[in-house]
């Protein structure tokens, strides 16, 4: 079930509160736990009960390795056990059929693929358990239980996208007596982060997504102006659906008193690529840092500025590839690489720009690469590249045409058909007002800060729930969810 569904929104998350907080409000806090591990675990299944197998074989064995690096922290024997195992169970999910594509390719193979479904979210929960070794690791996590280790796994707000939670962001939570009793305040701007997610993913990402879907599937077909509008719909799209998760499993969180760190703060306000990924999915920026760039600068002893930037690039890479097995993925992180050492060069040398000028220039780079994040394969990425260029014809899209009266003949196919469906008038003022969201409004941890419970508030959440409730049926997954 999603978020995002009347199953969810009208069944289970009301009757996940209401036995809670009302009829399991004299439990001891322990069985509280427990209640909302099973209604996790629940929520999990939902899709494919299978899965609930492997989570809970990677959540026991990570638990017993933790407890044996506890019990003999100078052995690093059981340590490298446990990240072995965790990128192995990634591995062999996420890219053994990748591996085994790149052998077919190269070495002229005709190996058998193993076809297997990717389950869902064991990305974000294997990334979780090897931070929680490492910092086990390092003495940071001490005090814990089998349930609370249990709960920081599958707590269902953060567990199929994220924020990529740390146990001791959580810990104190889970054993503060206060948190498991109803809390107005809490409840309240939950409610309205919820909402605000929840309205960033249906009624901006869901409907630009429309179009985006066809242009990438006619992406032979479209023109430079519409090869332009298709790319920066996606990226706002992307935005809206990804960053909107995170505004629901904070709100869905703090419920249950429980506060998860942001994970979005206006990346697409930001002037270079290094404040770009300090505020855009900041918990797994957080984790590439804090997990796989500075072990490894720390492995090769050598603290130089060349040194850096290598590893930042390596660093960049893995990222991408963390998010799907495709060579797409794999330009799209290295791209990014080149793009953060290309920053700290020009930071460097001293070499600075206006914001404007900057901000422009990051905000089409990044636009620029997310073609490979989107595309199906290399040759799409290529073709839409190619048609940006200008390399094919160009000709207005039916909105510019409306807007200026032009009487340009159309000659392809994917203008017409978006022309005729209204789609394409549609997309652009819709783009117009994500832009104006984007970049002139307060975003959600700014508005957060300023709530404190007014009526304005409460009649403006009123009338975007009922928008949303309304617009659900046509609503999409969470793009996230294929990571």
């Amino acid at each position: 079930m999603y978020f995002n569904s009347f199953s969810f929104i009208l069944i289970f998350l009301p009757l996940v509160l209401i036995i809670y907080f009302v009829i399991f409000k004299n439990f001891k806090k322990e069985y509280l736990k427990i209640f909302l591990i099973l209604s996790s675990l629940f929520f999990y299944a939902y899709w494919k009960i299978e899965y609930i197998f492997l989570i809970l074989f990677s959540i026991g064995v990570n638990y017993l390795f933790s407890k044996k690096i506890k019990e003999n922290i100078n052995n690093i024997n059981f340590f490298f056990s446990a990240i072995i195992f965790n990128i192995c169970i990634l591995f062999f999910f996420k890219y053994v059929d990748f591996l085994i594509f790149n052998l077919n390719f190269f070495l002229d193979n005709n190996l058998n693929y193993f076809k297997i479904t990717l389950p869902l979210a064991i990305s974000f929960f294997t990334l979780q358990q090897i931070a929680y070794i490492v910092d086990t690791k390092q003495g940071i996590n001490k005090n814990r239980s089998f349930i609370d280790y249990v709960f920081f796994v599958t707590f269902f707000p953060q567990l199929i996208a994220g924020p990529i939670v740390l146990f001791r962001e959580v810990r104190n939570q889970l054993n503060k007596n206060s948190n498991f009793f109803f809390n107005y305040k809490n409840f309240n701007l939950g409610v309205l982060i919820f909402i605000i997610g929840l309205s960033k993913k249906v009624l901006i990402a869901d409907p630009i997504g429309v179009y985006v879907d066809v242009g990438y599937l006619n992406y032979l077909e479209i023109n430079l102006i519409e090869s332009w509008i298709l790319t920066f719909a996606y990226l706002f799209q992307l935005y809206f659906d990804i960053s909107g998760y995170a505004d629901m499993a904070i709100g869905l969180a703090l419920l249950f008193n429980i506060k998860l760190p942001i994970n979005f703060n206006s990346p697409l306000k930001q002037r270079n690529l290094i404040l770009f990924w300090q505020n855009w999915h900041i918990t797994l920026t957080r984790f590439i840092t804090s997990y796989i760039y500075t072990p490894l600068v720390m492995k090769i002893n050598l603290f130089s500025f060349k040194a850096a930037m290598v590893v930042t690039f390596i660093t960049m890479t893995i990222a991408g590839l963390w998010h799907g097995a495709t060579w797409g993925f794999v330009i799209f992180g290295a791209l990014h690489g080149i793009g953060l050492v290309i920053n700290h060069l020009f930071n460097r040398i001293s070499i600075k720009f206006s914001y404007f000028i900057s901000w422009f220039i990051t905000l089409n780079y990044v636009n620029f690469t997310l073609i490979f994040f989107r595309s199906e394969n290399i040759s799409q990425s290529i073709a839409i590249i190619k048609s940006m260029l200008g390399l094919n014809k160009i000709v207005l899209p039916g909105s510019l045409e409306t807007l200026i009266g032009s009487s340009v003949n159309k000659n392809i196919e994917f203008g017409t058909y978006l022309y005729n469906l209204g789609t394409d008038s549609f997309l652009f003022y819709y783009l117009i007002l994500s832009g104006i969201i984007i970049f002139l409004f307060k975003n959600t941890n700014q508005l957060q800060k300023k709530f404190n419970g007014q009526f304005s508030y409460l009649i403006a959440m009123s009338i975007l729930f009922v928008l949303n409730l309304i617009n659900l049926t046509s609503s999409y997954k969470f793009i996230y969810f294929q990571f």
